[in-house]
């Protein structure tokens, strides 16, 4: 499992037009799920999110964590996110979990981080989304629960 971390002063997410999740100051979390992930990737990365310091304090030095902050987060399920573009012109998927499975773990995700502290807004997954944000820095990084 994969999660693609940005520092986010504001993010949102729109499904046909219609803005169906937003937060402020926090974390935007694409979340791409392979063949062979489980609830344990996903419980090792929320972990990890949970643990690391990427706000800055008065010296912009990393120094708080989301909590420390009250920040919020936003899921966003990312299917590209397994693709494999080292070879050819199309990208090649074969990491990635069928849809059907990697919904149901999806949706795990989301019932662990409604059932936390945090502050979680979500994407939908299998729909065409526009994500809009406003990075922090920017200060980005990738998570792999393989890693």
């Amino acid at each position: 499992m994969k999660f693609l971390i940005q520092r986010v002063l504001e993010a949102s997410v729109e499904v046909n037009g219609e803005k169906i999740a937003e937060i402020n100051q926090g974390l935007l979390v694409y979340v791409g799920i392979e063949r062979t992930d489980t609830i344990d990737d996903a419980k090792f990365l929320l972990d990890r999110v949970q643990k690391l310091k990427l706000f800055s304090d008065k010296n912009n030095k990393f120094a708080y964590t989301l909590t420390d902050i009250k920040g919020s987060l936003l899921i966003v399920p990312q299917f590209t996110l397994n693709g494999d573009i080292r070879k050819g012109s199309k990208p090649d998927f074969f990491k990635a979990m069928n849809p059907d499975s990697a919904e149901i773990l999806f949706t795990q995700i989301k019932d662990l981080l409604l059932e936390s502290e945090y502050s979680a807004s979500f994407g939908i997954f299998r729909s065409y989304m526009h994500v809009k944000s406003l990075n922090d820095g920017p200060v980005t990084f990738i998570l792999d629960s393989r890693s």
